[in-house]
């Protein structure tokens, strides 16, 4: 895992854009101090990282601040590259930066639901749209 650098940006960018259907301006914010986005959104904190193999961005997680509370952000894993371990890996190693951690996805993300359960992560909400999490 590594921080995401600008160098980076774009390749992070197309893994996102590949998996999620929403998009925002979350990575270049988190590289760029009193980007708009921050006060846009409450957020206090804003970071992402990514995972590398053979020079590609094959994942990306982010930890993000807002109202006093540590979200979950960007979460993904290059399909090519799911069902080997390397999702299990990055949420470990973003479950060791925020111990007190939130998370929502899509309601219809069983795959994603499923996972959250299975670390140990509890249903607190929900609505249309949505399902949130907590540890």
């Amino acid at each position: 895992m590594q921080k995401l650098t600008k160098q980076l940006l774009q390749k992070a960018q197309t893994l996102r854009d590949k998996v999620f259907k929403d998009k925002d301006e979350a990575f270049i914010a988190s590289l760029t101090p009193n980007h708009q986005y921050y006060k846009k959104h409450n957020i206090t904190k804003l970071e992402y990282f990514v995972k590398i193999k053979d020079n590609e961005v094959i994942g990306t997680i982010g930890l993000y601040e807002e109202n006093n509370e540590t979200w979950l952000g960007w979460f993904c894993v290059d399909e090519r590259y799911r069902n080997q371990g390397i999702g299990q890996e990055m949420f470990d190693f973003i479950l060791k930066k925020a111990s007190k951690l939130k998370i929502y996805t899509d309601k219809d993300n069983f795959i994603a639901q499923n996972f959250y359960e299975k670390n140990g992560f509890k249903k607190f909400y929900e609505d249309k749209k949505n399902v949130y999490y907590k540890n």
